[in-house]
């Protein structure tokens, strides 16, 4: 279904509103049943038993559907409603992105909440979205104009929020949702990581927290003490959209390395960078580390400084300058009179408040902006597309009462603070930012990610290469059998893709470790996927495979897969970011009697990738394993015996395919059978093999998986 903007519908006394995902508290709730009560129709869509803890009832229903079929659905509510507005936390939430193109087309106004460019306790309630989509003015003449006739802003603390409220809230939405996701299998968030990895990984964060703020407080002493130039670069959270969607892809690895370059090229010999952890980090990738390593790699260990925890009020005093990529903090240096410097797509970064020039010149004593208009610019920004409020704790009531007279409005921007089209759109297409608003919508001109993808002749790899092709897609592929690549070549091209393959038995020595090198030669691999693999088992006759068989299908399965990932891993930890895919089995758990050297491979490879995953955690290179029961296939078509869970290749591909984008680090499946396999091992051994006779089979002939 494709979607033309629309002219927007407005009503100057009743509205129909739809809210779809809110913040992770009773705000959207409380704001939506207030509008209610005020005559205004009133209807909530949740995605998830998450978004339940926080809204159900009579006013909202739970949308059960694929991400696919979430066009068509949300079009038939909002024309069914009548709907002239639909209200949503995070605009880039891919639901959220796909409901505004959605909501444009029919000509419904599209509101985005988000917290506050000024903290903590102001709210951003605007009109499309946040940074590149911001419809907020980037003409400093205007801003100056408009803020004489506003004001005085008094920026002084009305709310407190509760750092322990907000905590509970959040935990128990996202691990709420990990633990039902059985039940709610369709719903893709794409979070970097899984809810159950990730919140762990506060809890020793937590327990150091006094002890990093005590060393980070004592740094920031002795860096008080030096007379020399200070530069100050605040990191940002790695899942946070501002940096997924108003970036570069995966730009805090390249801005952490452009920082460094530019720094040791043009920056004076005694100045000083300072990179300050952002305090709600989660602990899963070790900065400090990547810092240091890349500082080292530059020869700047001695110069590069790394802050987790302290104020960074004292830092700004003594800074001659602040780079951000987008983070909020970029406003908390405009208004402390220190130099910014955005390499994002940010509201604020605007000519002649934050520093237009280049990198390189930015260190050689970049003057401030003017007090006045940095005054001007948050005075424009509070009352443009702020309200006043929190989402926790007391100020949710402020919240309610002063966003209930922004949508009431006809205008939702105050004092005409309003573009038609976003202005920041040219800057987010000048850095490859994928844009996706009306007419400006825009894809990177280079290709986004490089998949290597090995077995991908035929079966799962190939079927796993059609899933994932789409426009700015660079393919790598590998078989020993070439000869089907030339139609599968054709049919990914005609999807968009760019293909390349080769002839590689990774059983062969050497021949993984050339493969990667000769792919990496044309560009680095963002994705490996590890799909080679032979089958082979008891014979017609009886007997299990030769040992040389057996020999070449460790080598194959297991071998091949581990030499190739070593030589991928370590350039894309260098690099700063990278995916390995590991295509395991169900047999790694439920090993075959009748295909034990198969079994072994498999669980070796789980084992490798789960130990791999583990060393890698502290790196941005993540690994998936994935474990599939029975697929039609080459493999199956030897198989003579029963086969429980048999699906197509494209249901697992599509299966993987889900798993890959929404980030989850391991998937069995089909479900019943992994959780009848895990029964199965509670049991004595002799149970299971008296259990496991019934599923018994034979192999017709040498197969590849």
């Amino acid at each position: 279904m494709s979607f033309e903007t629309a002219p927007s519908v407005n009503s100057a006394s009743h509205r129909s509103f739809v809210f779809l995902q809110g913040p992770t508290s009773g705000a959207f709730r409380d704001l939506g049943r207030a509008l209610a009560a005020r005559g205004h129709d009133v209807h909530r869509i949740n995605f998830c038993f998450g978004d339940m803890l926080f809204w159900r009832g009579r006013d909202a229903e739970r949308f059960k559907g694929t991400r696919d079929e979430w066009p068509e659905y949300l079009a038939r509510v909002l024309e069914e409603r009548q709907a002239t507005d639909i209200v949503y936390f995070a605009d880039r939430f891919p639901y959220h992105r796909e409901a505004q193109q959605v909501a444009r087309a029919m000509g419904v106004r599209c509101v985005s909440m988000e917290y506050g460019y000024i903290r903590p306790d102001w709210l951003i309630l605007e009109e499309g979205g946040q940074s590149a989509y911001s419809h907020f003015p980037n003409d400093l003449a205007q801003i100056r104009k408009t803020a004489r006739d506003l004001p005085a802003l008094n920026r002084k603390p009305l709310y407190t929020i509760s750092a322990t409220e907000e905590a509970i809230k959040e935990a128990g939405f996202h691990l709420t949702n990990a633990l039902t996701r059985p039940f709610n299998r369709h719903y893709r968030p794409e979070r970097v990581h899984s809810p159950l990895i990730e919140f762990p990984g506060y809890i020793p964060r937590f327990i150091r927290r006094a002890h990093n703020a005590k060393v980070a407080s004592a740094q920031v002493a002795a860096l008080q003490k030096r007379d020399v130039p200070q530069f100050i670069v605040p990191l940002q959270m790695q899942g946070d959209y501002q940096i997924r969607a108003n970036a570069p892809v995966g730009y805090q690895y390249g801005f952490v390395n452009q920082i460094m370059e530019s720094f040791k090229r043009a920056a004076s010999k005694d100045a000083l960078l300072i990179f300050k952890l952002h305090p709600m980090d989660n602990g899963l990738i070790n900065w400090e580390k990547f810092v240091s390593e890349t500082a080292e790699r530059f020869g700047l260990t001695e110069r590069v400084h790394f802050l987790d925890g302290g104020d960074l009020g004292p830092l700004f005093k003594k800074a001659s300058g602040c780079i951000v990529v987008n983070s909020t903090t970029g406003m908390h240096s405009l208004l402390a009179g220190v130099p910014t410097k955005t390499m994002g797509v940010a509201v604020y970064d605007i000519d002649g408040v934050t520093y237009q020039g280049s990198l390189d010149e930015f260190w050689d004593n970049p003057s401030p902006a003017e007090p006045a208009d940095v005054q001007a610019l948050t005075e424009c920004l509070a009352y443009g597309i702020h309200v006043r409020g929190t989402v926790y704790g007391k100020g949710r009531t402020a919240f309610v009462e002063n966003a209930i007279d922004r949508l009431e409005a006809d205008d939702l921007h105050k004092h005409s603070l309003y573009d038609d089209i976003p202005p920041r759109l040219t800057k987010a297409q000048s850095l490859g930012v994928e844009t996706d608003w009306g007419a400006a919508a825009t894809k990177p001109a280079v290709p986004k990610k490089r998949i290597a993808i090995t077995g991908a002749s035929s079966g799962l790899g190939a079927a796993l290469a059609l899933r994932l092709a789409e426009p700015g897609i660079s393919f790598a592929l590998c078989a020993r059998n070439i000869a089907p690549f030339e139609k599968l070549a054709e049919q990914l091209r005609a999807k968009g893709a760019e293909v390349d393959y080769a002839s590689v038995d990774l059983s062969s020595p050497g021949a993984p470790e050339a493969w990667i090198d000769s792919v990496w030669k044309n560009g680095p691999i963002d994705m490996l996927i590890l799909n080679a693999g032979i089958f082979d088992g008891r014979d017609l006759d009886g007997n299990l495979e030769t040992p040389e068989r057996a020999a070449q299908l460790i080598a194959t399965n297991l071998t091949g897969a581990i030499t190739a990932s070593f030589a991928a891993t370590e350039r894309m930890r260098k690099r700063g970011s990278g995916h390995l895919v590991f295509i395991s089995s169900l047999a790694a758990f439920g090993p075959h009697a009748d295909a034990p050297t198969y079994s072994a491979s498999k669980a070796g490879m789980t084992a490798f990738a789960r130990a791999m995953r583990e060393g890698l955690l502290d790196t941005n290179v993540e690994i998936s394993v994935l474990h599939p029961g029975h697929i039609q296939s080459r493999q199956t078509e030897q198989h003579i015996g029963p086969m429980p869970g048999l699906m197509s290749v494209e249901a697992a591909a599509e299966k993987i395919a889900a798993a890959i984008y929404s980030g989850r680090p391991e998937l069995s499946f089909p479900c019943h059978l992994r959780f009848a396999l895990m029964a199965l091992n509670c049991l004595p051994w002799r149970w299971q093999a008296k259990i496991n006779a019934k599923f018994r089979f034979r192999v017709k002939s040498n197969a590849e998986g």
